[in-house]
């Protein structure tokens, strides 16, 4: 009689281990299955305005894209004043690349100061977007910087930026102004070095 207890009782330890086994298999491949099918899954930032069509893929997008994109960046450095130069920087900051905003942390941050400390408010109206080779986007438009209520300096300047596209994601990776008559504004791709703000 106690041996048929224990036979049983083993046999129902044996059942049990089974039943476990199977179950720790069935979570590990629903585990797997999770992770296979999430990491083509990401959150795509589009621009807060679609005025064209665009496409983008993990390390692309279509030049649409990259145009509309561009706009929404160059808001948050060309249209600044006293009351929001402070949010708009740390708003552009977070789509620099780590590279860029080590190198352009400390020229944000002085523009930032100057402008408070003038007075100083910056319209920018965009007139023409190019988009060059190896991520080069120049916008081209009119700027008008006033001090209090007067204007003291008006015309055409071009914002260069250098994008970078990587895992779904538009980073700027340097920035620029061009002042009307300057040369720097070829097409071509690459730094001038000249990373900051007017």
């Amino acid at each position: 009689m106690k041996l048929q207890k224990y036979v049983e009782s083993w046999e129902n330890a044996l059942r049990e281990n089974r039943f476990y086994k199977l179950v720790i298999l069935l979570l590990l491949a629903a585990i797997i299955a999770n992770g296979y099918f999430r990491r083509d899954k990401a959150v795509v930032i589009t621009p807060p305005e679609i005025k064209k069509e665009f496409w983008i893929s993990p390390n692309r997008a279509s030049d649409e894209y990259v145009e509309q994109m561009s706009l929404f960046f160059i808001t948050f450095v060309s249209n600044i004043s006293p009351d929001n130069v402070k949010y708009f920087h740390q708003v552009f900051s977070k789509y620099l690349t780590s590279d860029a905003y080590s190198r352009v942390k400390n020229t944000l941050a002085g523009e930032a100061e100057y402008i408070k400390k003038n007075n100083i408010s910056q319209s920018f109206i965009p007139g023409t977007v190019t988009i060059g080779k190896n991520g080069v986007v120049l916008i081209t438009g009119e700027q008008r910087r006033f001090i209090g209520n007067e204007e003291v300096k008006k015309g055409r300047v071009t914002y260069r930026l250098n994008v970078v596209f990587k895992n779904w994601t538009l980073n700027i990776d340097d920035y620029n102004i061009i002042e009307a008559g300057n040369k720097n504004d070829d097409n071509a791709g690459g730094s001038d070095g000249g990373s900051g703000a007017n």
